[in-house]
């Protein structure tokens, strides 16, 4: 992670904690999306049936949220 960091400059340097952040949610989002569904294998073309809690606070308008947290 330092050598990938120090091999950024400029735009790219300031948008890297943004692009993490955003490749860490959705993994986390697709592994709780994953545990939820009844079936181990879940097809690539169909959306999946369950949706767990989290996921939906998290996608949840934040004004509409109130104090229910997704973490």
């Amino acid at each position: 992670m330092d050598t990938l960091l120090a091999t950024l400059t400029g735009g790219a340097l300031a948008a890297f904690p943004s692009l993490f952040r955003y490749v860490t949610l959705a993994s986390h989002l697709k592994n709780e999306i994953i545990a939820a569904q009844s079936d181990s294998l879940i097809p690539v073309d169909a959306a999946p049936t369950n949706l767990p809690d989290s996921v939906i606070l998290f996608l949840m308008d934040p004004n509409q949220r109130g104090d229910r947290q997704w973490y």
